[in-house]
């Protein structure tokens, strides 16, 4: 069973009021994560502020995935605990209230005229001026705070209660020549912010590999960091991201973060994959390069929902992944940045008799050449494509004739790719 790639997270303080330099315990157990980081604040953590989780997770510090620690906070300080996985990044936050010593509140001071300034009153406590403690000044910008956070009702949520936020991106896989919509609602706030963060990574073509490409390298990119001036970003729009003018295959992730007047906050994410366009020739036609367009971003969709990285029962069915030869996480990034690059492959359609299908099957690959040939028949006019490409996509990035170093038959290896192409296909 494929498990859920989204991580489980508890994050706990043994208290979140306390008096200046009061020891306090924070408890964490992450599951389903690469990477666990903590950071602490003690810059107005609950002002408005730049929530951007990836660069949190460069300031803090790596820790164990279950653990506690102890901390002894003079003010009022933030906690911030990022969790790292595949498909981006996570994480929550705990606010621990410092309270200040109690202090008397003055007494009124008197302004007193001199004598025989001002001879008609008869009692001069009408001239007294009396300073307003700063306690009251407190609780007057409080109850301000409070009646405007009573006004934010978009969709859910209320006073005290963190944002609301509402992401999608239909559909999640593009190909260059196509375009998305990223849309988001927000309620309970009236601070809203939105970031972006790019990644890819290139390949070319190579004739010294069995696979016939290699990586050459990557890049790595940000949208502006999320900012949070009121009102910035609209509580409900949308935007497009066409992949005609991004120039370059890329895998996108766009947060928003959101606040409220009282200190509530709240992030939500989304990603997009913008996959290079493939070559067909062949009896190639117009229902056919659909198809396997279709079936190459289900692939891809599958990939980044967690399917090969989070199947850790094929380290015991597929005998490469068990012994080593192979990793199996290794192995499901390489798929992804082949898919990524897929526009260095061509599709081969080709017409065959009943006779030649069952000795070829669905799909052949050639050794150093970057053609993927799909077979089509009078029997056999509507192959699953993604289980077909799935499997020479496989044999590409690594179920090839290197394994026969390791006394691997040529149907042994067939065998294990095909497992392997049967757990991610629908």
């Amino acid at each position: 069973m494929i498990k859920n790639i989204l991580p489980k997270i508890e994050f706990s303080a043994d208290k979140t009021l306390i008096e200046s330099g009061e020891p306090i315990t924070l408890r964490w157990n992450v599951k389903e994560a690469e990477e666990v980081i903590l950071w602490e604040s003690v810059v107005l953590p609950s002002a408005p502020e730049p929530l951007d989780w990836m660069r949190i997770s460069q300031l803090g510090r790596k820790v164990k995935s279950t653990n506690n620690m102890e901390f002894t906070p003079e003010e009022t300080t933030a906690y911030y605990l990022v969790v790292k996985t595949p498909l981006g990044i996570s994480g929550r936050r705990i606010v621990v209230e410092g309270v200040a010593e109690e202090k008397p509140i003055p007494k009124p001071k008197i302004w007193e005229p001199e004598e025989g300034l001002i001879e008609k009153l008869d009692e001069k406590s009408h001239l007294a001026w009396v300073e307003e403690p700063a306690r009251l000044k407190s609780s007057v910008m409080v109850e301000s705070a409070r009646r405007l956070a009573e006004q934010l009702v978009p969709f859910g949520g209320g006073p005290g209660q963190p944002p609301s936020i509402k992401i999608s991106v239909n559909p999640q896989v593009i190909f260059e020549d196509e375009s998305t919509t990223l849309s988001w609602t927000i309620g309970n706030a009236n601070c809203a912010g939105k970031s972006e963060k790019v990644e890819g990574t290139s390949m070319i073509a190579w004739a010294g590999n069995y696979s016939g490409t290699k990586i050459t390298g990557g890049f790595w990119g940000a949208g502006a960091t999320v900012s949070c001036p009121w009102g910035l970003l609209p509580m409900s729009d949308s935007e497009k991201i066409d992949g005609k003018k991004l120039g370059g295959a890329r895998h996108e992730s766009h947060s928003i973060y959101a606040e409220n007047a009282m200190g509530k906050s709240a992030t939500a994410w989304q990603w997009v994959d913008i996959l290079s366009v493939p070559q067909f020739t062949g009896a190639s036609n117009a229902t056919r390069i659909a198809n396997i367009r279709n079936a190459i971003k289900t692939i891809d969709k599958k990939l980044r929902n967690g399917c090969i990285y989070n199947d850790t029962y094929l380290d015991t069915k597929v005998d490469a992944f068990k012994k080593g030869h192979l990793d199996r996480k290794e192995f499901w990034a390489l798929l992804l940045v082949q898919l990524q690059n897929i526009g260095l492959v061509t599709f081969n359609c080709k017409d065959v008799t009943d006779a030649q299908w069952k000795k070829t099957g669905g799909v052949q690959w050639a050794i150093f050449k970057n053609d993927i040939t799909l077979f089509w028949s009078p029997s056999h006019t509507n192959p699953n494509f993604p289980r077909w490409i799935m499997l020479a996509l496989v044999l590409k990035c690594g179920f090839n004739n290197d394994l026969g170093k390791f006394g691997y038959s040529g149907s042994d290896i067939f065998s294990q790719a095909w497992d392997v192409a049967t757990a991610c296909s629908p």
